[in-house]
């Protein structure tokens, strides 16, 4: 039934949601309990029993698990044929009393949610499983409710109304809308919240409409309906609530204006989402450029540019006339030029010479005293003259005091000015120069000069402790003042004695750098400076702005497996953002931009010496062969005649050096990630598979090294086949087959295959000599007709070295399952399906460098249901990902 409800002054049109329906479970369920039942009685029984030798063994007198035991005992058929009845609706909840202790959250014993067997049944819904939790874990559908959402793919993907219908009738507790609102905006983090919410929008907001004073105390805001008690719901929380709405409710307007223009950022941002949806916000905003504060008239250009409205142009216009502020000249003019308004007068030479000489007469800030004018390249305008070091030393303190690393309009178009040579020239030396000034450390000289300083007083710190502590600290006594020394100057030439931190809006002049240039330095600095996580976002905000296949398979590297956290998730965001400009995926943009490392499509780098020309040329052994103007084959490229620019035949060594280097960088992510399709068995249409593999020169190599299957919209295989190196598709007969466009392609496996045609394949890629990419038929389905507990223990108890385990299964992808520094096991993630493939092994610690032994267990299966990693039935598993994982555990045994 649809609803009106009036927030101050908008109506709200409430869309309806369907009642969950009250149906019976199959009689084979209560057969399920029983089981349930007695498998949990043999585990109180064992606990009971250790129980009783631990108090014989220490002299105790624990009695917990055996009067648990006891308890349970009394759980009697009839007991189960209430709780099954229950279930189904058809008596009153009953007394079934499992001594759980209220304090111990983390008791798992139950009954009827016991290894998630209610959840499985295609009967249950969301009316039995909240009537389950409420007779076994009742906290859990009331003060702990998020659980639910984080954990029951029932209740995450159910609308709040649901819920909250179905709590009151199963409980009888009207305050049930509150535990939700509880969940959401207290108990849930803002990350958290952002991923609950995806595809969910309308099984949410409306909830909160016709709630309203959740979100009214989230925010502060005080109705005839607020209460006096301190929720402490988070505004961040509310606001991505206030997000789905479809129209803003009046009455929250100025409050979301005041954090619209406000000094967080976040806030900021996601007020001002919230607020583009009124038709005429711009005028509000427009408002705000005669504050007196400088960083809300900022804020506020910022916002109109966004808005898009040529009707402000006017008034940016007049506050430009009267701004004396350099960073809202700056924002101001951004705008202006967005909104397509001509600002060539502030881009003359002139102009610029002009602001430049008046700005650097101020104060430079101090994040950047470190940056002379005098260290600034040479560069030229467009027509060939030279820039005004002064110009372009004022380009960066306004970068710098922007803030942001990715820029804005205005400064693509003051770095329009210079030829390319010269934007080139200052990406490198501005990324460089940050990157510089952040990992800054003492010399060798200089660190054993203060260790010398300092040293003194600390030996006498170390005498004086193994005095006062002689049995904690004997080897203080020993101390010599040398020792003593090396040891401060090692850690002093570890230490960072300069940042960047502050000065990361200067990375905006980056954008225009030589790609590849970029990358690798990168690179280095991810590699030797993982703990400056904020300036590593930074530099990768700056590189994102370059939309380039080598930043793309940058930034998924770095988002799948970066060690920071923070870093990783960073590098997630902006490709989400990349894709969404691009209105594509963030695998559909994977496949698109793909690097070809300079080659054409013929997989050809032709490399001009100007009196000279040479072609490297990318061969089906993916290697590049070098050949003269004559065709002959050479080694290298030689060096410069007496008729030829040494600098154009350097550039020329350069680009065939960087695209050796991205040809292996291509290879190796290429090789990874058509492993993993293999495996979840991704399927490409005709036109995705023919535009970005068999034409890319460097896929299209890649792509003859495996084996492909045509499917058609029913899911039956059509043809199995291979690309060859004269661009023709054959099959096992080695006839040439023509694809059918409305068909999807698919990587081959053995599963698929007949014993005979994976026989032939194999044969077929001997005799043409071709080194697969990786085996595709080798690794057959396991025997999971006598698998326990969902886990494969063909190899437990099985002892391996832990340099030959590690080694094996990092090679194979795989990242350790761990606990801080305690090693518990390895997993694989198939992340498009949120499976881990999961091996259990004796603990060991990641810092020891002993080769102890370990001890292999169990191979296992999770995947991200809701929120968190639930167990998967082995027979639920896809079959290739089965196979593979068995057959990485099974190789654990054979190579040790």
């Amino acid at each position: 039934m649809n609803q009106s409800v009036v927030l101050g002054f908008t109506t709200l049109d409430i869309p309806s949601y369907t009642a969950i329906p009250k149906c019976s479970l199959p009689d084979s369920f209560r057969h399920c309990l029983t089981n349930n039942y007695q498998q949990q009685l043999v585990i109180l029984e064992k606990a009971a029993h250790d129980e009783t030798v631990y108090n014989q063994t220490h002299n105790t007198n624990y009695t917990h698990s055996m009067a648990r035991y006891e308890k349970f005992k009394l759980v009697t058929p009839d007991v189960l044929d209430d709780v099954f009845a229950y279930l189904n609706g058809a008596q009153k909840r009953p007394i079934l009393d499992l001594g759980k202790y209220e304090s111990f959250r983390d008791d798992n014993l139950t009954i009827i949610l016991y290894k998630d067997l209610l959840q499985q049944l295609p009967e249950c819904n969301l009316w039995h499983l909240l009537r389950a939790y409420y007779l076994e874990e009742p906290i859990l559908i009331t003060e702990d409710l998020y659980n639910l959402f984080e954990s029951e793919p029932l209740v995450y993907q159910a609308d709040l109304r649901q819920i909250a219908d179905l709590l009151v009738s199963i409980t009888g507790d009207h305050d049930v809308s509150r535990y939700i609102a509880d969940a959401l905006l207290l108990d849930f983090s803002l990350p958290m919240l952002v991923t609950y919410i995806v595809g969910k929008e309308d099984k949410l907001w409306p909830f909160f409409a016709e709630n309203p004073t959740y979100i009214d105390d989230a925010l502060g805001i005080k109705t005839e309906n607020s209460t006096d008690v301190y929720r402490g719901y988070k505004i961040p929380n509310a606001l991505v609530i206030l997000s789905l709405f479809p129209k803003v409710p009046n009455k929250y307007i100025s409050y979301l204006l005041e954090l619209a223009l406000g000094e967080n950022r976040r806030s900021r941002l996601a007020a001002q989402k919230i607020l583009n949806k009124i038709p005429n916000i711009h005028l509000e905003v427009e408002k705000t450029l005669a504050s007196s504060k400088q960083e809300l008239r900022i804020v506020a250009a910022n916002w109109l540019a966004k808005l898009g409205h040529n009707t402000s142009i006017g008034v940016l216009k007049k506050a430009l006339q009267i701004e004396k502020k350099e960073p809202v000249i700056v924002s101001i003019l951004n705008a202006l030029s967005r909104l397509g308004e001509d600002i060539s007068r502030y881009l003359s030479r002139k102009y610029l010479k002009n602001e430049a000489k008046k700005a650097l007469k101020a104060k430079i800030p101090v994040s950047i005293n470190w940056l002379h004018k005098h260290s600034l390249p040479d560069l030229t305008w467009q027509n060939g003259d030279n820039v005004d070091p002064d110009i372009v030393y004022w380009w960066i303190v306004l970068a710098v005091k922007f803030k942001r690393p990715d820029g804005n309009e205005l400064f693509d178009l003051y770095l329009g000015l210079l030829d390319v040579e010269s934007q080139k020239k200052l990406g490198l030396f501005v990324l460089q120069m940050f990157i510089y000034q952040d990992t800054k450390r003492l010399s060798s000289d200089e660190a054993e000069k203060k260790a010398q300083i300092l040293a003194p007083q600390e030996l006498q710190d170390y005498q004086i402790t193994s005095k006062q502590f002689p049995e904690i600290f004997p080897e203080d006594k020993n101390m010599t003042l040398e020792y003593v020394i090396n040891n401060l100057k090692s850690h002093f030439q570890w230490e960072y004695i300069g940042t960047a931190k502050e000065a990361k809006g200067m990375l905006a002049l980056s954008k225009y750098i030589d790609v590849y240039q970029a990358v690798q330095i990168v690179n280095m600095y991810l590699k030797g400076h993982s703990s400056r996580r904020s300036q590593i976002s930074s530099v990768l905000e700056a590189i994102a702005t370059i939309y380039h296949p080598a930043i793309i398979q940058l930034l998924l590297t770095v988002a799948n497996r970066y060690s920071s956290n923070i870093v990783r998730k960073k590098a997630t965001a902006l490709l989400e953002q990349i894709a969404d400009n691009q209105n594509c995926t963030v695998e559909e943009l994977t496949d698109i931009m793909v690097s070809n490392a300079n080659l054409d499509p013929q997989g050809v780098l032709v490399l001009d010496y100007g009196g000279r020309t040479f072609k490297a040329t990318l061969t089906n052994s993916l290697q590049l062969v070098l050949t003269n103007s004559d065709g002959k084959i050479i080694k290298s490229l030689p060096a410069a005649n007496k008729n030829e620019d040494i600098n154009q035949v350097n550039l020329c060594k350069k680009e065939l050096s960087n695209s050796k280097k991205e040809i292996k960088k291509v290879i190796s992510f290429q090789t990874a990630r058509l492993y993993e399709k293999m495996c979840i068995e991704q399927n490409w249409s005709y036109t995705q598979w023919y535009s970005n593999f068999y034409q890319h020169p460097i896929m299209n190599r890649l792509i003859q090294r495996l084996v492909w299957l045509e499917i058609d919209s029913q899911q039956q295989i059509i043809n199995n086949f291979r690309p060859t190196e004269d661009g023709s598709l054959i099959n096992l007969d080695d006839e040439e087959i023509v694809l059918n466009p409305s068909h999807n392609i698919r990587l081959a496996h053995r599963i698929y295959l007949s014993d005979e045609q994976t026989s032939r394949w194999l044969a077929h890629l001997d005799d043409y000599k071709v080194l697969p990419l990786f085996a595709q038929f080798s690794c057959p389905l396991p025997d999971i007709n006598h698998v326990k507990d969902n886990q494969l223990e063909d190899c437990y108890g099985q002892f391996i070295g832990r340099f030959i385990l590690q080694r094996n299964l990092v090679q194979r992808g795989y990242q350790f399952i761990d606990d801080w520094d305690r090693v518990e096991g390895f997993f694989k993630i198939f992340k498009p399906l949120g499976i881990r493939a999961c091996i259990r092994v004796s603990n060991f610690y990641k810092l020891s460098t002993d080769n102890e032994t370990i001890q292999l267990y169990q191979l296992y299966f999770t995947q991200r249901l809701a929120m968190i990693d639930k167990p998967m039935q082995i027979d639920k598993v896809p079959p290739i990902i089965l196979a593979e994982c068995y057959a990485d555990y099974c190789s654990l045994i054979k190579n040790k």
